[in-house]
């Protein structure tokens, strides 16, 4: 029940689809490296055949690493799940753990059977072509159900076979004493009994919603990126009819990979644009994950840098950027774009819908951007509030995201930004409505606005790839559009918070030269403080957020 691929794990993926975690559950194997949940929604109890010390003797490679202690001593392989009352978990998470389970539909029944309605199953699987898996057989769904028919319980003779020949490269010995020997060192460290594919997964988990009646909404799904090797699945126990259950899981999984696609093409940019800079090749063959016939993806175009508008949730995977061909080569290697070249920048990153989306938010899917908006409007109504008779004004609207949650609110919206494209994005979006206005920005000043017209300026999410003086010039301008008692609100990456302080390492391990025009650059709360302060703004308030510096005060 144990693994020990430190290095091959998706860190940010992990934090990203825990999100859904809340309630009382438990993890099976969580032993060193457990699923990172919020403490103060979530309890979880560990569960594991052996205690934490029991394990880092048998495991000495993880000394060193703070071991949760085991809750609850449950040997899964032999027993499954016979310890816990039906729905008597609102979790359960399996990292690493079904791959070294006889009986995995078994296992997954069972989790089935101990969640309450609406909970939710964690599931992380290595993807073999990324493990040492990779030179063994995928193993066919007939022979799982053969085995959930049977109730296996033990590793047999022919599964501990492949896993000699293939991964430990050797053959069961002959002299009993050694066979014995080496089959116990084995089993007690647990191999890797099953191995997938994530389409083998896909297929697994369709046999059981339309065979086996589980219905599991599919909530979240990450493919393994760059240096990764392990599959997320993150499913709802829901209720529905098989077919119409297996229907929404398929069209979540065509969504879901799109987007999963998209970041890939990402990656690979990334890869051939740092190459281009070291002078290296970058004649390698490009990789898409392909689907099976019943999943296939939506087309994407090339996205050939990244957009961090919500940049702690691409940041942290390390990710840079440069615009692919944007400017002339000079001896050999590319000028880069200057980072106060916004116009150039970002209607570069928005040549079509799906690329804006994916560099405004990091998704494509309209239900997560509209959630995000909604988190944002919360914060806007909490800090400045919004009327019915207001004039509202957003700095860097892009796709017009949060517009368009705020402009049923409001008298009049009008939608600022940079980049001609994402203009037309947001007019798209929010052409339903007809107390939107839109005007294009020169990138540094609000000129295009009347003086005092406006009851609420806001800018949120677009600090982080300005200069200062840029920020500072559009709250000067801010004040000069208000009106007399007018509202603003502002923020930025905060680097004086703990989730801030995170993106700004990873930033620093970006060399200078690889850095590009829209890298996101923090503020500190009391940077937000001295704006504000600087252009005349009074009732100033100031929010020292984990992952945000907020400001907002009154003219």
């Amino acid at each position: 029940m144990k693994r020990f691929t430190i290095g091959n794990v998706s860190f940010d993926e992990r934090r990203q689809a825990a999100r859904f975690l809340r309630g009382s559950g438990i993890e099976i194997g969580g032993s060193y490296l457990p699923i990172p949940v919020d403490p103060r929604c979530c309890k979880v109890q560990y569960v594991d055949k052996m205690t934490a010390s029991e394990i880092a003797a048998l495991f000495p490679e993880v000394q060193g690493f703070s071991m949760v202690e085991t809750d609850i001593i449950c040997d899964v392989e032999k027993k499954g799940l016979s310890l816990f009352a039906d729905e008597s978990q609102d979790f359960v998470i399996a990292s690493h753990l079904i791959e070294h389970l006889p009986n995995p539909l078994g296992f997954s029944k069972d989790c089935y059977r101990v969640l309450r309605q609406d909970g939710i199953l964690y599931l992380v699987v290595p993807d073999k072509n990324w493990t040492f898996d990779r030179n063994r057989e995928v193993t066919p769904l007939v022979h799982l159900v053969d085995d959930m028919k049977r109730d296996v319980r033990e590793v047999d003779d022919v599964h501990m076979a492949d896993w000699l020949h293939h991964v430990r490269n050797r053959t069961v010995p002959d002299d009993p004493a050694e066979q014995q020997r080496l089959v116990r060192w084995e089993l007690d460290r647990s191999i890797h009994v099953h191995v997938w594919t994530w389409e083998g997964m896909v297929e697994f988990l369709r046999h059981l919603i339309l065979q086996e009646g589980l219905s599991w909404e599919l909530c979240e799904f990450y493919l393994p990126k760059k240096g990764q090797d392990e599959v997320i699945f993150v499913l709802r126990k829901v209720s529905g009819s098989p077919e119409a259950v297996v229907a929404r899981f398929d069209s979540s999984i065509e969504t879901l990979l799109a987007r999963e696609n998209a970041m890939k093409e990402m990656v690979q940019e990334v890869d051939t644009q740092n190459a281009r800079s070291d002078g290296s090749s970058n004649g390698e063959k490009r990789v898409q994950y392909i689907p099976s016939p019943n999943h296939s993806p939506s087309p994407f175009r090339r996205l050939p840098s990244l957009r961090l508008r919500r940049a702690w949730r691409w940041m942290l995977r390390g990710l840079s950027a440069q615009p692919a061909d944007s400017t002339p080569e000079r001896s050999g290697q590319q000028e880069k774009t200057p980072r106060s070249a916004y116009k150039a920048t970002w209607n570069d990153l928005s040549t079509s819908l799906d690329r804006a989306k994916m560099h405004v938010t990091g998704y494509v899917e309209e239900d997560r951007i509209q959630n995000s908006a909604e988190e944002t409007k919360q914060v806007l109504l909490k800090t400045v509030g919004i009327g019915a008779d207001d004039v509202v004004l957003e700095i860097g609207c892009g796709i017009g995201r949060v517009g368009k949650v705020i402009v049923p609110l409001c008298k009049e919206w009008i939608g600022c930004d940079v980049s001609t494209n994402m203009l037309q994005h947001a007019a798209e979006r929010l052409n339903d409505y007809n107390n939107v206005r839109f005007v294009e920005l020169s990138g540094y000043d609000l000129k295009p606005i009347a003086d005092q017209s406006v009851d609420v300026v806001y800018c949120t999410v677009v600090f982080m790839h300005l200069d200062e003086w840029d920020r500072y010039h559009y709250v000067l301008d801010a004040h000069r559009v208000l009106r007399p008692g007018g509202r603003i609100y502002i923020d930025n990456l905060n680097l004086c918070g703990e989730e801030g302080w995170r993106v700004f390492e990873q930033h620093r391990t970006v060399p200078p030269e690889k850095r590009p025009p829209a890298f996101s650059v923090s503020s500190t709360p009391q940077e937000i403080e001295m704006y504000l302060k600087k252009a005349g703004f009074q009732s100033i308030n100031v929010e020292n957020h984990t992952l945000w510096a907020r400001g907002w005060g009154r003219k």
